[in-house]
């Protein structure tokens, strides 16, 4: 829960939709009551374009390096 009002960062979890950053406004019920709600987006310097590597690439990575330098010691010992 936060204080109405207060700002709360989503991270560069949205990046907008075809026509850049949109805002989002709701209202739900709570016993009776009709409450109003909006969730405002912001750009941020981060771009959601950005690709971080998956942990499974990563891993296929270092096992073929692994592959390929243990391939290289047993020729070289021969």
């Amino acid at each position: 829960s936060t204080v109405a009002g207060t700002p709360i960062s989503l991270g560069p979890a949205y990046g907008g939709g075809a026509s850049g950053n949109q805002d989002l406004v709701f209202e739900y019920r709570s016993n009776g009551e009709v409450f109003l709600g909006s969730v405002s987006y912001v750009s941020s310097g981060v771009s959601a374009g950005q690709a971080a590597p998956e942990p499974g690439s990563l891993a296929v990575l270092l096992l073929a390096s692994a592959s390929l330098l243990g391939g290289r010691r047993r020729s070289s010992f021969r």
